[in-house]
């Protein structure tokens, strides 16, 4: 009795589905990122910037539609263009409870795409600023000798928290290679 019971909390386990995490279907290669934080970014006034992201990857599978995070709190995506050609604002959206962005992808275009080739998923984006905890793309600050508030834009993507910051495959087994490059107001450093 206690081995079928054994066997039967198994069987449960490794058959349950995992919403929260992507389907194994795309392997991406690179990165673009391009974040644009206004001067209005370092100040107590707004918490609001913009990006591009552009993703070169390549089908494990071929399927009609690609999914990635991008966390709806604070990613809004204003445009979105796979290899090419812009995607219908209808024909994507994002889960709410996962954090996935779904985007469909014509059949005409699926009928082209194959496993050999790399494809292009350019998407623009307003994101906002955490502040209420220190995870994806964060402002801080700090009180200078002068007791001037200091205000910096800081980073915590371990592990799952790119998504608040950019659109992406966020998850550790989905490695690819970054150029990232900042619009920042005149007089700031980025490290």
């Amino acid at each position: 009795m206690m081995l079928r019971t054994y066997i039967s909390i198994w069987i449960l386990v490794l058959g349950t589905v995992q919403p929260y995490r992507l389907p194994e279907l795309y392997s991406p290669s690179s990165y673009d990122l391009n974040l644009n934080l206004p001067p209005e970014a370092f100040t107590n006034a707004s918490n609001t910037y913009s990006g591009q992201v552009t993703v070169q990857f390549s089908f494990i599978n071929v399927t009609s539609y690609i999914t990635l995070h991008a966390h709806h709190e604070y990613i809004q995506i204003s445009n979105i263009t796979f290899d090419g050609s812009e995607v219908v604002a209808g024909s994507y959206s994002v889960d709410n409870t996962t954090d996935i962005l779904n985007i469909s992808i014509s059949d005409a275009v699926v009928a082209n795409l194959t496993t050999s080739l790399s494809y292009s998923l350019v998407i623009e984006f307003t994101g906002l600023l955490s502040t209420t905890d220190m995870y994806g793309l964060y402002k801080s600050y700090y009180i200078d000798a002068n007791g001037t508030t200091k205000y910096l834009v800081t980073t915590q993507f371990e592990a799952t928290h790119a998504r608040r910051a950019f659109p992406c495959f966020d998850e550790p087994a989905l490695k690819a290679s970054f150029n990232v490059s900042l619009t920042v107001p005149l007089g700031l450093n980025v490290l």
